[in-house]
């Protein structure tokens, strides 16, 4: 059989596409890491940084907001979001047990963006929402409340909400409601983490 090599090329010429037209159709969004002090959770699309600085709910806030232009008090808005961050907060290196100690056993609290709608009345126990930023606030669609929570039993109202547990060593952490003024390690999130092979 004869094959027509001229032909061939033609062919080739005519079909084949560049590496550099390909991205050029088709760019992929650039790789965008976590921050630094900020690292990735599996099965989740953001940042975490747990500040282990002991602030009240507000102060929390701010001192997440003021870590990255696009970082905040973390929201939990999934069961795989909520899995990957508690997993995280139990594997904690906790040092004995003292009550002064931001990730003692015993004072094992993290404040995320949970707050009333009203942060001054304890009228319902379904009345929360996210307010990870001053002057925005979130519908929760996913919540995770401990047995009995929220409960606003604390004297003076408790309105802002943590990720709790009293024995980190053998029960999950899950969320309770608690005082806003209490001083608490807080956890941070950035979701401008972009996956490397998303197509815009």
């Amino acid at each position: 059989m004869t094959v027509n090599l001229s032909f061939m090329t033609v062919l080739f010429q005519a079909t084949s596409v560049s590496a550099e037209d390909c991205v050029l159709a088709h760019p992929i969004v650039p790789v965008e890491e976590c921050k630094p002090g900020f690292f990735l959770l599996p099965g989740t699309h953001s940042c975490y940084q747990l500040v282990t600085e002991k602030l009240s709910w507000e102060a929390s806030r701010t001192r997440c907001a003021s870590l990255t232009s696009t970082s905040h008090l973390a929201e939990i808005d999934n069961a795989e979001e909520d899995t990957a961050v508690a997993g995280y907060l139990n594997s904690l290196d906790f040092i004995n047990t003292d009550a002064n100690n931001c990730l003692s056993v015993l004072k094992s609290m993290f404040f995320i963006a949970g707050q009333r709608i009203d942060p001054t009345v304890c009228a319902s126990t379904t009345d929360f929402v996210w307010k990870p930023r001053d002057g925005e606030t979130k519908e929760m669609t996913y919540i995770n409340w401990r047995t009995g929570e929220p409960n606003c039993g604390g004297t003076g109202g408790e309105h802002c909400l943590v990720y709790y547990t009293r024995d980190y060593t053998t029960l999950p952490h899950l969320w309770n409601d608690i005082s806003c003024t209490i001083a608490y390690c807080s956890l941070c999130e950035d979701s401008s983490f972009i996956d490397p092979y998303r197509w815009p």
